[in-house]
C-alpha cells in the first residue's frame, strides 16, 4: 500500500511538471524581433518610416515574410505593399491589437 501511494505522488508531482509550457515556445532565436507598443484595443497600422526608424530591414525582408505576435499568438495582418514584395515609402502593415 505504501509503494502505490509512493507511485501515486510521483505521478502527481512528476507530470504536471512535464505539461508546464512557458508561454515563448512560439519565439525562433535564430530570428530578430522588434516591439512596437499598444495602449489599447484597436486598428493599428505601422507605416514603412516607422518600421525604418524601428531598424527593421524593409529592403530585405519581402513583405509576405512579416508576423506579428501579441499575448503569444500570432496576429493577422494586412500587409500594403503596392504589389512589389517590399515595403516602400507609403507603404504599411496594419492589424488589429488587443
Amino acid at each position: 500500500m505504501r509503494f502505490l501511494l509512493c507511485c501515486f505522488l510521483f505521478l502527481i508531482a512528476y507530470v504536471p511538471s512535464h505539461a508546464q509550457t512557458y508561454g515563448n515556445e512560439w519565439i525562433d532565436y535564430n530570428q530578430k524581433y522588434f516591439k512596437f507598443g499598444i495602449t489599447e484595443n484597436g486598428v493599428y497600422r505601422i507605416p514603412y518610416q516607422s518600421l525604418v526608424d524601428a531598424g527593421v530591414p524593409v529592403n530585405t525582408v519581402a513583405s509576405n515574410k512579416y508576423q506579428i505576435f501579441g499575448k503569444e499568438k500570432e496576429i493577422p495582418l494586412k500587409v500594403v505593399d503596392n504589389g512589389d514584395n517590399l515595403i516602400n515609402v507609403g507603404d504599411y502593415i496594419e492589424f488589429y491589437a488587443q
